[in-house]
């Protein structure tokens, strides 16, 4: 596939997916996921308005308590939060945006995934395509859960993995296991 086609392809779906996720942009939280969603934007929040301290996420369900609650490692929450401070606002667009970027990132990484195994731009366009409209995918992509954040640094993790493999270079790895750190962090079934 010529790097022309490449281009156009990959313009052509950015604003389609852009274009199509835009109706969510315009509802609440909801789905069968909704307490989950509202735990992590409401983590968000926290972080914005009360304590930037990362090493304590918040809910509002505090009771007589602070309210310190730590599920998991909450990067993800605690980087969204910075951007709702820089935007001073609790909006959950910015939050649905930052949740499509994130998407966007990992429709990127296999792309790029794919190339590095079949090393055929043609394979990889389609792969990352059809990866980008699996419904599962495609459906959260723009809903706040930290799966989105593992899900793209573990993609990114194995990219770079093999592309370390591929080419002998030390710095690639060392970045694929920061990546899958990080990947690990946030939500720890991605160990797997």
């Amino acid at each position: 596939m010529k790097k022309s086609y490449l281009k156009f392809a990959f313009s052509f779906w950015l604003l389609l997916y852009i274009l199509l996720h835009l109706p969510a942009f315009q509802v609440n939280i909801q789905s069968m996921h909704s307490q989950r969603q509202c735990y992590t934007q409401n983590n968000i929040q926290n972080f914005a308005e009360e304590d930037f301290n990362i090493l304590n996420p918040r809910q509002n369900n505090r009771g007589t308590g602070d309210g310190i609650y730590r599920m998991e490692f909450p990067l993800m929450q605690w980087l969204f939060a910075g951007v709702h401070k820089l935007a001073d606002s609790g909006d959950l667009r910015i939050t649905r945006c930052l949740s499509l970027l994130l998407g966007i990132l990992s429709t990127i990484g296999i792309f790029y995934l794919l190339k590095t195994i079949f090393n055929d731009n043609l394979i990889a366009a389609i792969g990352s395509w059809f990866f980008s409209f699996a419904p599962t995918i495609y459906y959260f992509t723009v809903c706040p859960m930290p799966d989105n954040f593992a899900l793209c640094a573990g993609i990114w993790s194995l990219t770079f993995f093999l592309i370390s493999m591929k080419r002998s270079k030390k710095g690639m790895l060392i970045l694929s296991g920061f990546l899958f750190m990080l990947s690990t962090a946030a939500k720890l079934p991605f160990i797997l």
